[in-house]
């Protein structure tokens, strides 16, 4: 569909902004880019991603933050919009990856998933400093304030570019209507395994085309 290319075109740089984020492509998610691209490109239309990092010092250019003398960590984490029988590929795998828990929602409000409580995704640790927690996944934001803002961007900021009745605006509308926005969380920052469970997703998807 040729809107999964404008996400892709994203991550090219072609396009510098899309209506959920308004500055170009993160630095360090040029690091997992080729993978963000496949899933674009797949149907599966992601908003928000971070590889895992394991300690790096806080002085580093592209994961650092905070204070010198520190170390960071993140789980590594995505979050995206796709169609129903999308999502039901991505949960027949799921048992497969103990590591990840998901969260996913429709326009309407009705949620499902394996987050059962906040997480921190986002963590730095400092000498004579308690340990900062400056970004968390918290499934009530998620489905009950985030979920709304997320899903009105398709039409304020996308569909009312197109003329009412268009093409266009009527393929965005519908996929805004009926897609769920999801997200990912991979609690195993040492050992990462969403980026495989992704490949898994994608050979998946592939194999249920060609029946």
């Amino acid at each position: 569909m040729m809107f999964f290319q404008v996400f892709v075109s994203y991550l090219n740089g072609a396009i510098s902004r899309l209506p959920w984020n308004d500055a170009s492509l993160a630095e360090e998610s040029h690091l997992i880019e080729k993978e963000l691209k496949s899933l674009n490109a797949a149907g599966y239309l992601t908003i928000n991603s971070q590889p895992a990092v394991n300690a790096s010092p806080s002085e580093h250019h592209v994961h650092g933050w905070g204070p010198h003398g520190g170390y960071v960590y993140q789980k590594a984490y995505i979050e995206f919009f796709c169609s129903p029988e999308k999502l039901q590929l991505l949960k027949q795998l799921f048992a497969k990856y103990p590591n990840l828990d998901y969260q996913a929602v429709n326009a309407k409000g009705e949620t499902e998933g394996t987050l059962k409580g906040t997480a921190a995704v986002t963590w730095g640790v400092w000498p004579g400093s308690e340990i900062k927690q400056p970004t968390v996944v918290d499934p009530f934001v998620f489905v009950n304030i985030w979920k709304d803002e997320a899903f009105a961007l398709w039409q304020s900021q996308w569909a009312s570019l197109y003329e009412e009745g268009s093409i266009s605006r009527t393929v965005i509308e519908k996929m805004a209507q009926s897609y769920h926005l999801v997200h990912i969380v991979d609690n195993n920052f040492i050992e990462p395994g969403l980026f495989k469970f992704i490949g898994d997703l994608l050979s998946l998807q592939q194999t249920v085309e060609k029946q």
